[in-house]
Formats: structure tokens, C-alpha cells, sequence
């Protein structure tokens, strides 16, 4: 990879989008440690129904997050620093303005759409307030990730992950409000963190609004809003809909196999975060054949990692909840699953949107939520929570076929290997699917791991060459 940094000692052998990574990985892996650590006190304070109005919360803010800041998409914006880097701070201060404009526009419409979407209005107005802090964020986190300022953007991050669980703690303890401390707590510290950033780009932006660059940001990143919203609503529809049909505290019980199913996500979030960028250099540069391995080697990660947490849900299930909720832990199989194609989609994506086909991701948007929709309406009413996860790995299987089809198209596919794609899906779907078997016998879990173990080896040694100076 590009852009190594040698100044002796093990870790400064790494080339720079390596140690990025490492960085990400880590402060990614503190998230979801105190995420996990936390779950087992929120499930015991909160009563089911108020945890489940919570992740109910929680999930329209992660639909309306994604939704928000598509209009600052990280690949244009990676896209648009290369182009602009003359005029670094209009750039930013446009991809801001452009950001809050097209945010404002959206809260708009839910405070008049309330009743439809059945939200109470006071929630929403934090809802609004927080989607405003992420904007702000979110704009100079993604120029940290363009350059690499992998010790900052993990600070960040690790500020709120770690400040926002004591903060609800206390405020649930303390005030006695309930699942509301939650909320509070996430929007104060958001408030803090989002404060600097906002006097910053204000400061540096003064008379630097550039319609031409917001032009360049919105004509790519528009054609980006239906995948986005694809994208958000396949990652919440099927908790909105456990709780349409089966009520609040069934949501409890299937946000906990979420939490554990999707628990590799911040390893695809940090991986993303680091490399990216490298991709979108690689790709500029005419190196295509450089990004394929990459891709592969994460994918063939993220099925190993998905085996070794299918092997110990019911042990990880007891400890995140009460027994009560353990009705909902098979769900976690096909949520595990999920996680490939979900990476594959997005890599995919990225490729799409550097050789500026962005509309093309609009049909795979239409496919996921009608088959996200549809399948969650068949599924949940006969198959309960397994119905959800279920339909959330057809759907994730259908937006990447789509994906792979535009990809294709615009002659870029030898970014992805078709055969490492299968191969990982078919080796984690069998492993995973079979983990149920071995539940009742904790020692033959224990003798296979040895699989994901090996496989996480043999795919660092393939790529330690790319990742190392040596």
C-alpha cells in the first residue's frame, strides 16, 4: 500500500493505510467491547419494553443518520479532495453547508410526516439535533479518513463510545427517565463533540461557500439517495417491523442477536475506514488489479469471524441478556451470514460511484427495500425472529447481485473475485448453519475453531506483503 511511514520499531513497518486500519480496528473494537459489556446492564435496568422503545428509537436514528449524510457520501467526498485539493477548505465548507441545508430539509419532513410514522414529536426534535452533530462530525471524520489522521478520528470515536454508556447510567440512575437517559446521554455527548467541529469549519469557512464544488457534491451524491435509503431501511426494516407485528418487547429480545449477528460490522467499518481511501487512489491510478486481493482477504476474514461467534451464541446470548430473551438467539445465525454480501455490496458500490455511474445504485435501492419488505412481511408473522434475520440475508443477496451486474458494466468487476465471494459465503453458511448441532457439546465447538483460525492466518500470511514494508 502507499504511503509508508519508517521510523523503526514492529509497528512503523506498517505502510500508513495499515496502521490506519490497526488504529480503526482498535478504537472499532472498543465500541463494540463496551457495546457488548454495557448490553447485559441496559437489558437488567431497563424493562424489556423500555429497552425495546429504545433500539426502536435507535433504529430510526441509524435510518435518518444514513439517509442525512448520503449527501455527503465518503466516496464523492474522497472523490471530490483528489479533485479539489487547491481548494481543500471550500470544499469543506461546502460539503458542510450542503450537509446541514439537505438535513434541515429532511427533519422538516418528519416533524410533518410524525403521525404517519407513528414517532412522538418531542423525540424527534432530539432526533434532529443529534442528525445536525452527525452531520458535523461526519464531514471532518471523513476528510480524517482521506488523510489518515488515524489518531484523531479513533480519540473521537473513543470519547462517545465510552462517555455515552456512563452518562445513561447515570441519567437512568440518577433522573430515574428511563430509556430517555439513553437518548440524552448520546446527544450530550454528540453536542460536545460536535461543538469544536462546528466553530472550526465556521472559522475557516468564512466567504468560502463555492456553489460550483456543492454543485459537484450534490450532482454525485443525489443519485447516491435511493442506495442510501436502501441501504438504511435494510438495516432497520426488519427491527420496525418486529416491533409492527410482535410489539416493543419482542424488538428487545431481536435487538440483542442484532447486537451479536452484526457484531463484525465494526470490523467491516473500520476496514472501510482505512482502505477506502487506498481504493479509491488505486482505482485513480489506473491499478485496478491491485485492489482485488484486499477485497478477498476481507471477505475470506469476515466468514471466519462470523464462524467463531456462531460456535459460542448461547454462551454470548446468557451473558448479554436475561434468560428471557433467549428465544431470539437463532436468529444470530443468518445475520452472521448476512455480513458478506453486505461487505461485498459496499466495496462493490465504491466502484460503481468512482467510475461516476452513481444512478445505477438507484435499482439495486428499488430491488432491496421491495424484497426487504415483502420478505420481512412473509417471514416475521410465521417465522418470528429468525423470519427477520432471514430476510435481511435474501435481501443483502439481492442488492448485491443487482450491484454486481452495474459493476460489471462499467468494466470494473475485477475488484471482486466472483470465486472468493462463494467460496467465503459457502464456507460460512455451512459452518454457521451447522454451529446449532454442536451446542450441546462444548469441547467439540472448541476443536473447530480451529477452521476460522486457520483460515484468519493463511489470509494475513497471503496479504502480509501489502500491509507490510519489509
Amino acid at each position: 500500500m502507499d504511503n509508508s511511514i519508517q521510523k523503526g520499531g514492529r509497528l512503523n513497518t506498517l505502510r500508513l493505510p495499515a496502521k490506519a486500519t490497526i488504529y480503526y480496528t482498535l478504537s472499532a473494537a472498543l465500541a463494540k467491547a463496551v457495546g457488548i459489556l454495557t448490553t447485559p446492564i441496559f437489558t437488567r435496568i431497563l424493562s424489556g419494553e423500555d429497552y425495546g422503545k429504545y433500539t426502536f428509537y435507535m433504529s430510526w436514528l441509524g435510518l435518518c443518520t444514513t439517509v442525512c449524510t448520503s449527501v455527503i457520501s465518503q466516496a464523492v467526498i474522497y472523490r471530490g479532495l483528489e479533485k479539489f485539493k487547491s481548494e481543500k477548505e471550500k470544499f469543506i465548507f461546502s460539503s458542510f453547508v450542503l450537509g446541514i441545508g439537505f438535513t434541515s430539509a429532511f427533519c422538516l419532513l418528519l416533524f410533518i410526516f410524525s403521525d404517519i410514522f407513528n414517532l412522538d414529536r418531542r423525540l424527534i426534535l432530539f432526533l434532529s439535533i443529534q442528525l445536525f452533530c452527525d452531520i458535523a462530525i461526519a464531514v471532518y471524520q471523513t476528510v480524517r479518513r482521506y488523510e489518515y489522521s488515524y489518531k484523531a478520528l479513533s480519540a473521537i470515536n473513543a470519547l462517545s463510545v465510552v462517555a455515552t454508556p456512563l452518562l445513561s447510567a447515570l441519567l437512568i440512575f440518577g433522573a430515574k427517565i428511563g430509556y430517555r437517559g439513553r437518548i440524552f446521554a448520546l446527544l450530550t455527548v454528540s453536542l460536545m463533540i460536535a461543538s469544536p467541529h462546528v466553530a472550526r469549519v465556521l472559522k475557516n469557512g468564512k466567504k468560502k461557500f463555492d456553489k460550483k464544488i456543492a454543485l459537484y457534491i450534490s450532482r454525485r451524491s443525489l443519485p447516491l439517495l435511493p442506495h442510501a435509503v436502501s441501504v438504511a431501511v435494510g438495516a432497520e426494516i426488519d427491527k420496525l417491523m418486529i416491533t409492527a407485528f410482535l410489539g416493543a418487547e419482542a424488538l428487545a429480545k431481536y435487538s440483542v442477536s442484532h447486537t451479536l449477528g452484526l457484531g463484525i460490522g465494526f470490523a467491516v467499518s473500520a476496514l472501510a475506514s482505512a482502505l477506502y481511501p487506498w481504493v479509491i487512489r488505486k482505482l485513480s491510478s489506473g491499478k485496478t488489479e491491485a485492489v482485488e486481493p484486499i477485497s478477498s482477504a476481507i471477505l475470506t476474514s469476515l466468514g471466519a469471524l462470523a464462524m467463531v461467534i456462531a460456535l459460542f451464541v448461547p454462551e454470548t446470548f446468557k451473558f448479554l441478556a436475561p434468560s428471557e430473551y433467549a428465544d431470539a438467539q437463532l436468529a444470530t445465525i443468518p445475520l452472521l451470514i448476512s455480513t458478506i454480501p453486505s461487505f461485498a455490496s459496499s466495496f462493490i458500490t465504491l466502484g460503481i460511484v468512482h467510475a461516476e455511474r452513481s444512478g445505477y445504485t438507484s435499482v439495486s435501492a428499488f430491488a432491496s427495500v421491495a424484497a426487504s419488505a415483502l420478505l420481512n412481511t412473509l417471514f416475521i408473522p410465521r417465522l418470528k425472529y429468525i423470519g427477520a434475520a432471514l430476510s435481511l440475508l435474501l435481501s443483502s443477496l439481492v442488492t448485491l447481485f443487482v450491484n454486481y451486474i452495474f459493476l460489471k458494466r462499467v468494466k470494473l468487476d475485477k475488484i471482486v473475485s466472483e470465486r472468493a465471494f462463494l467460496k467465503s459465503l459457502a464456507t460460512t453458511a455451512a459452518v454457521t448453519v451447522a454451529s446449532p448441532l454442536l451446542y450441546p457439546y462444548p469441547a467439540l465447538r472448541i476443536l473447530a475453531l480451529i477452521l476460522p483460525v486457520t483460515i484468519l492466518f493463511y489470509t494475513f500470511f497471503g496479504i502480509k506483503e501489502l500491509i507490510l514494508d519489509e
